[in-house]
């Protein structure tokens, strides 16, 4: 079976990193769309509507699932580097090297 990352990311060293972002993308715009969304919670609550208050609290779920995704394809990424270009990732403490 095809690595669907490989497929949408293309080249084997950086494939991880690309689909990380993507996914660090996606969720950052889920968690923008629902802080804008938000400032209908109460106007909806008010109506005795519940629908705002989901949709909001849904967005942040998949926003929050989406970080998750994304910080496990960069570690994923990093795991894959070699030793030297590891130690300068920007997600690594040199220090600790």
């Amino acid at each position: 079976m095809t690595d669907w990352v490989e497929v949408v990311a293309g080249e084997e060293n950086q494939k991880y990193r690309r689909a990380a972002l993507l996914f660090r993308t996606l969720a950052w715009m889920s968690i923008s769309w629902a802080a804008l969304i938000s400032i209908w919670v109460w106007m909806g609550l008010r109506a005795g509507s519940n629908w705002w208050l989901w949709g909001t609290l849904g967005a942040l779920f998949v926003g929050a699932v989406l970080l998750g995704i994304a910080s496990r394809l960069d570690a994923k990424a990093v795991l894959l580097m070699p030793k030297s270009a590891a130690a300068t990732a920007p997600n690594n403490d040199v220090r600790a090297a």
